[in-house]
Order: C-alpha cells, then sequence, then structure tokens
C-alpha cells in the first residue's frame, strides 16, 4: 500500500510538471505569434497553456497583453485580474490593468492598481506618473503634484512629466513654480509646442504680453488651425495696445470657430 501511494504521488508529480513544462511551451509559441502581430493564434496557444496550467500567471498575463491588442479591453481585465490571482505581486499586470481602467474613466479603481505597485516597488516612476494623471482627472492636483515629483526623482524627469506637474501647479495658483517647470520642459525639448501654449497662457495671466506673444505665436506656427492659440495672443496683443493684431487675431480665432462672432470684443467692434 505504502508503495502504491509513493507510485501515484510520483506519477501525480510527473504529470502536473509535464502540464507545467507544456503549458510554458505554449506561451512561447504565443510569444511568437504576439511579435508577428498574429494575436489571434497568440490567443489561442495562450488558452492552451492556461488549459493545461490554469494558475501560470504568466499565460494570463500574455493573453490579456493580446485581447489588449485586439481592443477587448474587459477579456484584458479579466485576464491581468487572473494573473494576479497566482502572482499578487505582479506588477506589469497591474500597471497594464491600470492603463485600461483609464480609459474607462474608472480613475479610483486605477489608482489602486498604481498604489499596489508603488508599494511592491518604490521606484517605479512610471507607477507615480500614471496615478498622478489619474488624481488630475479626479480634480485632485495637489495629489497630482507629489506624485509628478515622485516621478521625477525616481527617474522619469521628461518633458511631459514637467509640462504636465506645470499644468497641475497652475491649476491651484502655484505660477511661479508652474512657470519654472515649463521653461525645464521647453529646455528638455526645445520644440515642445505643448509647452509653448502652456507657457504663454501662464505670461498672459501674469500680464507678460511680450513674452506671452512670443510663446503663442511659437504654436500657432505649428498649429495655424486651432483658434485657441489665436484667442489668446488676441488677449496679449490686446494687453500691448495693440489693437490691430488683437483684432486680427480674434476674427481668426472666430473664423476657425473657437470664438462665438457675438462674442467678439468691443474694441473690435
Amino acid at each position: 500500500m505504502r508503495y502504491t501511494l509513493i507510485l501515484l504521488a510520483f506519477i501525480c508529480t510527473t504529470l502536473v510538471g509535464t502540464a507545467q513544462t507544456l503549458a510554458e511551451e505554449k506561451v512561447m509559441e504565443g510569444k511568437k505569434m504576439f511579435a508577428k502581430r498574429d494575436y489571434d493564434e497568440a490567443i489561442s496557444a495562450y488558452s492552451q497553456a492556461i488549459q493545461l496550467d490554469s494558475s501560470y500567471a504568466q499565460a494570463w498575463l500574455e493573453r490579456g497583453r493580446a485581447y489588449q491588442e485586439i481592443k477587448q479591453p474587459d477579456k484584458a481585465i479579466g485576464d491581468y485580474t487572473m494573473c494576479l490571482v497566482y502572482d499578487k505581486k505582479n506588477t506589469t499586470a497591474h500597471m497594464q490593468r491600470g492603463g485600461i481602467l483609464i480609459g474607462k474613466e474608472l480613475y479610483e479603481n486605477a489608482v489602486a492598481d498604481f498604489t499596489h505597485v508603488t508599494t511592491i516597488d518604490s521606484n517605479n516612476a512610471n507607477a507615480y506618473y500614471m496615478r498622478a494623471s489619474c488624481y488630475m482627472a479626479m480634480g485632485q492636483p495637489a495629489n497630482a503634484i507629489k506624485d509628478y515629483t515622485s516621478s521625477i526623482a525616481k527617474g522619469k524627469a521628461t518633458q511631459v512629466v514637467y509640462y504636465q506637474r506645470a499644468r497641475a501647479q497652475e491649476s491651484i495658483g502655484m505660477s511661479a513654480e508652474a512657470l519654472v517647470d515649463y521653461n525645464t520642459a521647453i529646455d528638455i525639448m526645445p520644440n515642445y509646442e505643448q509647452a509653448y501654449l502652456g507657457r504663454g497662457m501662464l505670461l498672459l495671466t501674469l500680464r507678460t504680453y511680450d513674452k506671452a506673444v512670443k510663446d503663442l505665436g511659437y504654436y500657432i506656427d505649428k498649429h495655424g488651425k486651432e483658434g485657441k492659440a489665436y484667442y489668446y495672443r488676441a488677449k496679449a496683443y490686446e494687453g500691448l495696445n495693440n489693437k490691430l493684431l488683437a483684432c486680427k487675431d480674434y476674427q481668426k480665432a472666430i473664423d476657425l470657430g473657437f470664438l462665438n462672432a457675438k462674442e467678439k470684443p468691443a474694441i473690435c467692434q
């Protein structure tokens, strides 16, 4: 009896090991298909891996990625969730699921995912950045600023992060700090058009009209069909008492549909 039990245990262990090996092979096959952008075949291979070993977290993760590629976010969320059932510290699953949740405007759920990542890996700059984006969408710029700052400190010192932090700072009246960040964003990437637009609009509120005109002009040179920049440059020209150029830009904003003709300023009537 004893030997029978030992034999059965050996057979079970062998079968489990074989299933795991076959599952790993199917995942490798799926990755090859994924690299070829044959997502249906990749999903098929990952599904076979899951059938062989339902506790294989990597198979769930990879299939989630494939579902994401074919625009099936709910199935992707389901697979990332199953990945985390078997591998609670899988930061990739948390990040991927969090990104999808942002797209579905489920910001609190996304914050929870990114928070898990920062708990597991306190140096994950992307997790702080993504959580900051959620906080901005939730109307919590002060929390966003903290996370943008952490993201920069952890190594994501890019023009985009400085630009986003500037926007957050500006929204709560931190104009001086925002101006520094807009400047830094442009120093990192001298042709970063959005930063010129943001800085130009901030300079307008600070009544630094000549510099505002310059920044907004740079943006207009790149995006001549957007009425917003014309409108704000018109205000800057108005601040400089240049009625001719102000009215020209106001008219351009009207022509491009940003400003209603009935809202045309009195100076241009």
